[in-house]
């Protein structure tokens, strides 16, 4: 199961993971790796959940130090991005119905994969709209995990020509129009060029990334959609 996943001599697929799907809320295919530490002593699993444009492969790196370190790790592609169904006819566009399906999303993971398969204790380990999820669960997840380290919140946003609210209200007029697929901004392709990027001083990390999203373009994610 693991050609579910894209390994490259820059970016080694650590171990070797039970990769497969999941459903998830309104019947979506969720793709989902867990990953097994040899190492002598296992400290738990480590949930790990992604920022938006993200995806499995992207986390290798990350997933080998937690291994090392003695921790199994679980992880799935949100909806809509990575190895995860789409969700619109414009497969770059990042869509989804309802943030709440976020969350059903990772309560199904949990139940289903996590719970009955991977090691306790189990702690969170999230980055940008991965940890909003987890602070929007955060109350029912407090019997089920021990601990949370959230990286970045994705708990606004910064840096655009029109403020929160101006965007907030444009989305909901299109979602009322029927609007709601329709992408708010162009397509820029792979992003910012790594002069002038202001989310990242790791030229060699930046350029490992490009070159998975050029090796497997369909994992990548482009504008958001009104909805």
């Amino acid at each position: 199961m693991t050609t579910l996943l894209h390994s490259m001599p820059e970016n080694p697929m650590p171990g070797d993971p039970v990769v497969g799907f999941f459903d998830g809320a309104r019947n979506r295919k969720i793709r989902y790796a867990v990953f097994r530490s040899k190492a002598p002593v296992i400290r738990g699993t480590i949930v790990l959940l992604q920022g938006r444009n993200e995806s499995i492969e992207k986390y290798f790196e990350t997933i080998g130090d937690l291994m090392a370190a003695g921790f199994w790790v679980a992880t799935f592609d949100w909806r809509g991005q990575g190895g995860s169904e789409r969700l619109s006819p414009q497969w770059t566009h990042g869509h989804v119905e309802d943030f709440t399906d976020y969350e059903r999303d990772l309560t199904i993971f949990l139940d289903e994969i996590v719970l009955p398969d991977t090691r306790l204790p189990f702690s969170i380990v999230a980055h940008s709209m991965g940890a909003l999820v987890a602070l929007s669960l955060a109350p029912m997840l407090a019997s089920r995990i021990d601990r949370m380290v959230l990286l970045a919140p994705f708990v606004g946003l910064g840096g655009q020509a029109i403020g929160e609210r101006g965007i907030a209200a444009i989305a909901t007029v299109m979602r009322w129009i029927g609007l709601g697929r329709l992408a708010l901004s162009s397509d820029k392709g792979n992003g910012t060029p790594y002069r002038g990027n202001v989310l990242t001083a790791d030229d060699r990390r930046y350029a490992r990334n490009l070159a998975l999203i050029d090796a497997r373009p369909q994992l990548r994610v482009g504008p958001p959609t009104a909805r």
